[in-house]
């Protein structure tokens, strides 16, 4: 898909698919996953007791008062 995205933008000629880093990535740690189940059994969860947030985005957590920024509102969101 993404060679024929670039390729519709006329680049398909100096594409090259290499791979997809973050598939590779979860490939990798699919191995050490622990299940849903598990983990809110060991940190008793319930359903609605928790958010899954991602912050893997440099602009998001190399930048010390942004990072605290996203704290703060999470932790806000979690008051309601």
């Amino acid at each position: 898909m993404v060679v024929a995205n670039l390729e519709r933008e006329a680049l398909g000629e100096s594409a090259c698919l290499t791979g997809d880093t973050n598939a590779d990535a979860l490939r990798g740690l699919m191995s050490i996953v622990t299940s849903e189940e598990a983990i809110m059994k060991r940190y008793q969860l319930g359903s609605q007791d928790y958010i899954l947030v991602t912050l893997n985005h440099p602009s998001n957590v190399d930048i010390p008062t942004r990072l605290r920024d996203i704290q703060a509102g999470l932790d806000e969101v979690s008051k309601n």
